[in-house]
């Protein structure tokens, strides 16, 4: 009996541990998501400077810093109680917002889902005011369109090129989109044939008719010419 309790200890303590999860916008999951506390400014002559991405506790985000090279430079304070300036190497630091997310808050798998769920999620232009021209995966009309991204946040649904986008994303519509989409397209050739044949039709029959006149007139003009210049013909008024 002892046996079997403490079995039944070791199982229980056990799936608490796998089962509860740190709650994400509160606090971090790991250490890596702490914010760094001073944020140095970026000089106009700092060329070892570089945007990474911080966690945000308390809204839950990743916000844009500048950080400095790996070696030490001039933006690190001299106060000895002060924190210094993050650097590239933090492992605080992120160099995107999907890894900063996924890393950091519960939100980031819903953000940022693997796979083609990515291509379900709506267009999201982000929150700063970057112009970067990017492609996301419109489920309404089912393609990779073009958009503005502002460079930080957003979701998923974002890819630097329309190639990437239509390899994850236009393989994954369900069968019966899918049957909706090829059916949709066949109406639309339909509609096109048709459209064509008409418009082929018209213009038969209007070059036809160009030509009918064309040469109703020169036969008219040929005959004016005859009966109005008999003297083009050696014939005289007696001739008749």
């Amino acid at each position: 009996m002892p046996h079997n309790v403490a079995w039944c200890w070791c199982v229980f303590l056990w799936a608490l541990c796998c089962c509860v999860k740190p709650i994400g916008g509160q606090d971090a999951r790991v250490a890596e998501c702490r914010l760094p506390r001073e944020q140095p400014r970026r000089g106009t002559d700092d060329a070892r400077s570089s945007l990474r991405f911080a966690y945000d506790a308390s809204r839950d985000s990743c916000k844009l810093v500048w950080v400095t090279a790996a070696v030490a430079t001039s933006t690190t304070t001299t106060s000895p109680t002060a924190s210094p300036p993050p650097r590239d190497d933090d492992a605080s630091l992120f160099t995107s917002d999907r890894a900063c997310m996924r890393s950091c808050s519960r939100r980031g798998p819903v953000l940022y889902p693997t796979g083609a769920e990515v291509c379900l999620l709506p267009k999201d232009t982000g929150s700063c005011r970057a112009h970067f021209r990017l492609w996301f995966f419109n489920v309404e009309r089912r393609r990779c369109e073009n958009f503005t991204y502002g460079g930080c946040r957003g979701n998923g649904n974002r890819f630097v090129e329309q190639k990437t986008c239509a390899n994850v994303c236009q393989h994954l519509i369900h069968p019966e989109i899918q049957d909706r989409a090829v059916g949709d397209h066949n109406d639309h050739f339909r509609e096109g044939a048709v459209a064509a044949a008409v418009f082929g039709a018209l213009f038969g029959i209007t070059i036809t008719v160009v030509l009918v006149v064309f040469a109703i007139k020169r036969k008219r003009n040929i005959k004016t010419k005859a009966y109005s210049s008999p003297h083009d013909y050696g014939l005289k008024e007696d001739s008749f």
